[in-house]
């Protein structure tokens, strides 16, 4: 047959692919439509993962910003405390240029504690309600306590309005201490 075939000018490779090559073309678009659903398959696997590791990124990114906040509202009610208290040891120790500094200071940090998601609405008031006071008592201090021969003592208002704003913040901090040890 071989002899058969040269004698008509046709190779074995020609012979083999005239009569099988229309069953090679169909076994080859088969065999490309299963690799074609595996790599599908493979991408729509592979899609599914990615998306749920982007929702675990996610939700471990915001675990991790509430957790900052916290720390950085306890940081900064530990620092309006300590500001407060150096308030009152200014009172006791009539340094009135020192108290006038740590009250506005102590102004600005609760100022910038308000805005913190942690915090209660009561807590948010007591440190508006705060802040407010201290202006008041920034005022008291440059008008009455700034001057040549300031009257002793320091007016009682405004003595309660720096020990409630540090009650208020003294309850802040055992509330904040409470949620890290829960977390």
């Amino acid at each position: 047959m071989k002899a058969h075939l040269f004698a008509q000018g046709k190779s074995p490779v020609w012979f083999f692919v005239a009569e099988w090559g229309n069953l090679a073309s169909v076994v080859g678009l088969l065999v490309s439509l299963v690799g074609l659903a595996i790599t599908i398959f493979g991408f729509l696997m592979t899609w599914r993962r990615q998306r749920r590791f982007q929702e675990e990124t996610k939700q471990a990114v915001r675990n991790a910003a509430e957790k900052i906040a916290l720390q950085v509202l306890a940081t900064g009610a530990e620092d309006l405390h300590r500001l407060l208290t150096a308030a009152v040891d200014a009172v006791l120790s009539q340094q009135w240029p020192r108290l006038l500094d740590k009250c506005r200071d102590a102004r600005v940090y609760a100022l910038r504690l308000i805005g913190n998601p942690h915090l209660t609405d009561d807590e948010q008031i007591s440190l508006q309600e705060g802040a407010d006071d201290l202006t008041l008592v920034v005022k008291y201090i440059e008008t009455k306590k700034l001057t040549p021969n300031p009257p002793a003592g320091f007016h009682a208002p405004k003595r309660e309005a720096i020990d409630k704003l540090m009650a208020a913040v003294a309850t802040m901090q055992a509330r904040l201490a409470n949620l890290q040890w829960e977390d």
